[in-house]
Order: C-alpha cells, then sequence, then structure tokens
C-alpha cells in the first residue's frame, strides 16, 4: 500500500468533522492519501484538518489553510460547531481572527504579569495606608478611593 486514498474512502463516518465543515460551508471534502486524511476545497483552496498539532491537545483539531499558510484557533474534535467556526473564522477573516485572538490573550497575560509584579508594592502601600488610618493618622490628604482601601482592608482584616 502506498498510502492512497480513494473516493470511497472519504466517508461521512469516517470524517464526520470534515464533513459536518462541508455541510455548513457548502465546502468538498476531496480524498488525498491515508496518512494526511482528505482535504477540504471550499472557494478553490484546500483546507485541511490537522489533529496532530503540538499547538493542540489530543482531543483538540485545526484547521490548516494551505495557501494562506494560516491556521485556525484549536477547537475541540467533539464540538462539530466549534470546527465549523473555525473554519468560518479562517475563511472570513482569514488570519486576522486569529492574531486578534492571540492579540487579546497576549495583552491580557502582560496585565496579570504586570499586577503579579506590582502585587508586593501595592499590598506594602495599601499596609501603609491601612496602618496610619489604624493610627488615627488624619486622611485628609488621601483621595476618598484611599480612605475607601483603608475600610476595606479594616473589614477584611476584621477591626
Amino acid at each position: 500500500m502506498t498510502g492512497e486514498m480513494s473516493k470511497a474512502d472519504v466517508t461521512r463516518e469516517a470524517y464526520p468533522v470534515q464533513f459536518a465543515i462541508a455541510d455548513a460551508m457548502g465546502a468538498t471534502v476531496h480524498p488525498f492519501d491515508q496518512y494526511q486524511g482528505p482535504y477540504l476545497r471550499f472557494e478553490g483552496r484546500r483546507y485541511w484538518l490537522l489533529t496532530d498539532d503540538e499547538t493542540c491537545a489530543p482531543w483538540e483539531g485545526r484547521i490548516y489553510a494551505e495557501t494562506a499558510d494560516e491556521l485556525s484557533e484549536p477547537f475541540n474534535l467533539d464540538n462539530l460547531d466549534a470546527a465549523t467556526t473555525a473554519m468560518r473564522d479562517l475563511v472570513t477573516h482569514g488570519g486576522e481572527a486569529v492574531e486578534h485572538a492571540r492579540a487579546v490573550a497576549q495583552t491580557e497575560r502582560r496585565q496579570a504579569k504586570a499586577l503579579h509584579d506590582a502585587a508586593p508594592e501595592l499590598l506594602a502601600a495599601l499596609k501603609t495606608v491601612f496602618d496610619n488610618w489604624q493610627r488615627g493618622v488624619p486622611m485628609n490628604h488621601l483621595t476618598p478611593t484611599g480612605n475607601a482601601v483603608a475600610e476595606a482592608i479594616a473589614k477584611a482584616e476584621g477591626c
């Protein structure tokens, strides 16, 4: 066997994800080989379902747009709606939707890291405010937010 695939090998039972996408998008499923499986043809372009991508968990897949050399976001292989959405996003927005999602995630990670890194300094500043408030130091110089922070710390510590 050379790995060739015939049209008879490409069945809905064997390739449910590809057929669900094809049905939803008006694409067609074509045989390629036994190793890569069939591909989807949509608007003259080829799309592949990748299930062994190193960036995916074992239960996830991604759609690869061959001509654009772009990948969808990972989706659960058991969720045919998610597979169709991944294909639709890739076709509709190209890499823009994927890049936007990545950019948002990177921004959120940077913000979380910045907060994490600043936490010791923020806690020290809040403790100073709290200690001064607890000792009765006049808080006239604090903004209403500063007073609220001191009061919240007092409540949290049961004072």
